[in-house]
């Protein structure tokens, strides 16, 4: 049996259509912020996230923290030159439906637009919640 993933991809190339919002989502650093994001790492993975590597293509994560605990998480990853993908969006399971994926998908989404990129992200067909916050956040289906 041959199990096969389907996904859809959204974009955004002008700030024209960015829904932002009012919650504080801020950048992290990596060295800094580490124990931060393995903390919530921890919460969906028992595997270990360390900071990318020399020549990784991924980039600075976004957040939305309260008291030092991240609640929403996404990072960018460079797969192609002129793009930016906003990947790992995750969100702590209590603090879902509040609409801080939206806030930081479009928070970062803003960031690659002024670099001069244009924003993507890929999702499976069936993560409703992600679909939703691309499209809450101004993004466009392809």
């Amino acid at each position: 049996m041959q199990i096969t993933a389907e996904y859809v991809r959204f974009r955004l190339q002008n700030a024209g259509s960015l829904q932002k919002t009012a919650f504080p989502v801020k950048r992290l650093d990596w060295e800094r912020d580490l124990p931060m994001i393995r903390r919530f790492y921890a919460h969906f993975t028992d595997d270990v996230i360390d900071p990318p590597a020399e020549g990784e293509n991924i980039g600075t994560p976004y957040a939305i923290t309260e008291n030092g605990e991240i609640l929403s998480f996404a990072l960018p990853f460079s797969f192609k030159a002129g793009e930016t993908e906003i990947g790992a969006v995750m969100t702590l399971p209590a603090h879902r439906g509040k609409g801080y994926a939206k806030a930081v998908v479009a928070a970062m989404a803003a960031d690659i637009l002024a670099s001069g990129n244009t924003a993507t992200l890929t999702t499976g067909i069936e993560n409703a919640p992600m679909r939703a916050a691309a499209l809450a956040a101004g993004m466009q289906k392809e």
